[in-house]
């Protein structure tokens, strides 16, 4: 799970920096990952496909809009519609997983 967390915060940071096809391919493979461990309607998986779709929205996918917008009607049933997860989607903004400290 930390390997996976530490991907999703590693594609955010590309899309940081403009480097939008990186972002992509990255939150691609992760969310593949996060769907073949947890699960397709995992919360996870789905906030890191959320995060896949804005970015696909900034290289221009006409559909990634729509597609967005049922990640988050699903997420919403799988977590609730007022968990700041959903917010931060429908805000357009991308989710950043906190990676709890090693016990260690």
């Amino acid at each position: 799970p930390y390997t996976l967390a530490g991907a999703m915060v590693h594609a955010v940071l590309l899309a940081d920096r403009d480097d939008l096809g990186a972002s992509a391919e990255l939150d691609e493979r992760t969310a593949a990952a996060l769907g073949d461990i947890y699960g397709p309607d995992h919360p996870d998986t789905l906030r890191c496909r959320g995060n896949l779709l804005l970015t696909r929205r900034l290289l221009g996918e006409e559909s990634a809009a729509a597609d967005r917008e049922a990640l988050i009607a699903q997420l919403s049933a799988t977590i609730g519609a007022g968990h700041p997860t959903v917010g931060v989607l429908r805000a357009g903004r991308c989710l950043v997983r906190a990676l709890d400290p090693q016990p260690f």
